[in-house]
This record gives structure tokens, sequence and C-alpha cells, in this order.
């Protein structure tokens, strides 16, 4: 992570700070690397509503794909995730970083708000000429009348909750473009 100079200066230096100081400055430096997500996820948006992400499509076996980020977020979330596939190859012609970032979102979204002992769940099938993707956990849900609605830039479920948490409703924008511009559809 890229700090503004001062804050490295002061990182750098933060042995000869009081108490107080150095938990102003961990705060800096925390408010820091939210901003640096929140202003990549808005690049991120811009360019695949934009179609600015140009597609690198190659063939997969989603089997595969699946299986590597769940292994990811169990060693990375240290969250226990319940992974059925299919018993057979399912295989689909995507572009593999931006499906990774997608699925990255998704089971992001399900760790973020399930609790730290609860299952999350990811599941592939294949439904007709299909790949189905489905990610759940066992969260409070989305009241019905923000179902419409979530896919919407900058729309939060909970405003309120947005500095706990970090977010600014960017991550299922920006899985609705990823998924769309790879011939996809997103379906709560």
């Amino acid at each position: 992570m890229v700090y503004p100079p001062y804050l490295q200066r002061s990182w750098q230096r933060s042995h000869n700070l009081t108490n107080a100081q150095q938990e102003a400055l961990e705060m800096a430096v925390s408010e820091a690397e939210r901003m640096t997500h929140i202003l990549q996820n808005l690049l991120d948006l811009t360019r695949a509503s934009h179609s600015m992400m140009p597609l690198q499509s190659e063939s997969l076996i989603l089997n595969d794909v699946v299986a590597d980020i769940a292994e990811m977020t169990k060693k990375f979330e240290h969250r226990v995730i319940h992974l059925e596939v299919a018993p057979f190859p399912v295989r689909v012609k995507v572009d593999r970083n931006q499906l990774m970032q997608a699925l990255s979102h998704l089971i992001g979204n399900a760790v973020k708000y399930s609790n730290a002992d609860e299952l999350v769940s990811l599941q592939l099938t294949q439904a007709d000429s299909w790949a189905v993707i489905q990610v759940s956990d066992k969260g409070d849900g989305i009241p019905l009348c923000d179902q419409s609605r979530i896919f919407e830039p900058l729309y939060r479920v909970d405003p309120f909750g947005a500095r706990s948490t970090g977010e600014a409703g960017l991550g299922l924008s920006i899985v609705k473009h990823l998924v769309e511009s790879m011939g996809g559809k997103v379906i709560i």
C-alpha cells in the first residue's frame, strides 16, 4: 500500500510517538487504506460500465476456479467455505481475472455480512447451457424493498453501516457489470 508522503514519514518514525499519536496515525493509515479501496472500486466500476476492461476470454473449467477462490477465502478470511461443485467439468469461455474479481466481491459480501462462526456456501451447477455459481450465507439477508436496487452504484442497504464496514456500495455494481460483460447474468 502506498501512503501519502507525510503518512510514510510519520509511520517510519512511529516509535518516537506517544500512544495517542500512534493511535491517531493508525486511524489515518486505516482511513487512507479505506479511501484507496473505494477509489480502486470506482475505477473498476467505471472501466466495467464503459467496456474499458478488454476481455481476455479463455476456456476454463469452472470447477477449478471455484475451488481456487474458496481456498483463497478460507486462507485469507479465516472462514469455513462449504464448497459444492458439479461432479462433471463445467466448461466456460470467460475472462479469468474478471470472473475472479466478481466472485471475490460476492464472497467478500457473504463473509462481511454474516457472523464469523456461520458457514458461507459456494455452489457450482449447470442448468441447460448456463453455468450457475451461487454464493450464500446465513446473514440477515437483503430486505425485499432493497433487492431491486442493490446493484446500483453507491446504493447501500444500511447507509449508516458504511463506516463500520469500510464499503461505499460499489462491489455489487462491479459484479453486475463484470458478469454481464462476459455474457452472464446476476440474480438475487
